[in-house]
């Protein structure tokens, strides 16, 4: 019995080592022609509607950028959604998509409304991210 304990501990030591080290979550190294590729990010920001920049912050061009921007939860009185077809963004440059909405959610009686933007472009590229919000009819307070 006494010579299980010190195998046992050994053990898991090494199965929790793969679990830790095993997979690795850097997507980057999945590209292994290391061509260079764009690289798409987005902030987003609040006001009287939403304002997006989308930035190219990669080596080449990101040809047919896409984006979407949804707002869900919250009592909505006009389209919570919406998709807009960009053209190419270069290198280092910017666009910026603005989204205008009317309702009203604070989370207060229903669920938090939820703002989620998403960018892409041919090259694969995807940038999603997701914010909580307080909207008092066409004032959007991202938290």
């Amino acid at each position: 019995m006494k010579k299980i304990y010190p195998i046992m501990i050994v053990g898991i030591i090494v199965f929790s080592g793969f679990g830790a080290f095993g997979i690795s979550n850097d997507y980057s190294i999945l590209n292994m022609n290391n061509e260079p590729v764009p690289e798409l990010i987005i902030n987003v920001y609040g006001g009287f509607g939403i304002t997006l920049i989308i930035k190219n912050v990669g080596d080449v061009d990101a040809t047919n950028v896409s984006t979407f921007i949804g707002i869900f939860g919250g009592k909505p009185m006009s389209k919570n959604s919406d998709i807009k077809h960009l053209d190419d963004i270069s290198p280092g440059k910017s666009v910026i998509v603005r989204f205008r909405f009317l309702g009203f959610g604070i989370g207060l009686f229903e669920d938090t409304p939820v703002v989620q933007a998403k960018a892409w472009c041919d090259e694969g590229e995807h940038y999603e991210t997701d914010m909580n919000a307080w909207i008092l009819f066409n004032l959007i307070i991202l938290r």
